[in-house]
């Protein structure tokens, strides 16, 4: 792929303004940057692969990251803590969270 079109990938994966996930599908990408660069193929793969290098570049900047980083925090400053994850492999989202504070523990 041309780096004019990749370079248009963390513009369509960031957006907010069309649709409620604030972000495109590949599909629509496929035809964003189909339209803006008619000479330049565009193979799935890659423009799969490029799209989920920034979806996990922004993993870290979410409310979901940002519980689990408070959460193993707290687990290293205070004994008694159980937190447990499961990252989704293909999407690279965090699935499910579970923690028990001490007290919770001991109960």
């Amino acid at each position: 792929m041309h780096i004019s079109a990749i370079n248009r990938i963390p513009i369509f994966v960031h957006s907010t303004s069309d649709t409620a996930e604030g972000n495109f599908s590949a599909t629509i990408q496929r035809r964003l940057l189909s339209a803006k660069f008619p000479n330049i193929m565009i193979y799935s793969r890659d423009l799969h692969n490029l799209i989920q290098k920034y979806k996990v570049t922004d993993w870290q900047e979410n409310d979901a990251s940002n519980l689990l980083k408070q959460l193993l925090a707290k687990k290293s400053e205070e004994l008694g803590w159980e937190v447990f994850w499961e990252i989704n492999n293909e999407t690279k989202s965090l699935d499910k969270v579970f923690w028990m504070s001490p007290e919770q523990v001991q109960l």
